[in-house]
């Protein structure tokens, strides 16, 4: 799976095995810890689900929405454009 990002002890995997429906996310890890955070389209990064103590989450929901476009451009290099997926975020 391609670790897009890697900062902080955080490691940011999008899957290229996603469902043709899911809409833009993240898959984020530190150490044994996840969570997954949908990157937003035309709205503010949002936490799907966590595993992951409170500091560190928000960390990594900071990271996504500093982030926000070089994953969205990562996103699209390996899903293609994001206007053919339903948008669920």
């Amino acid at each position: 799976m391609p670790i897009v990002l890697v900062r902080d002890g955080f490691e940011f995997e999008i899957r290229h095995n996603e469902p043709e429906f899911e809409s833009p996310h993240l898959h984020v890890y530190k150490g044994n810890e996840q969570a997954k955070i949908s990157i937003g389209v035309n709205n503010p990064p949002k936490i799907v689900r966590s595993v992951m103590r409170t500091a560190d989450l928000r960390s990594a929901y900071r990271m996504v929405v500093n982030n926000q476009e070089y994953f969205l451009a990562e996103w699209r290099k390996i899903h293609g454009e994001v206007e053919y997926r339903r948008q669920g975020n």
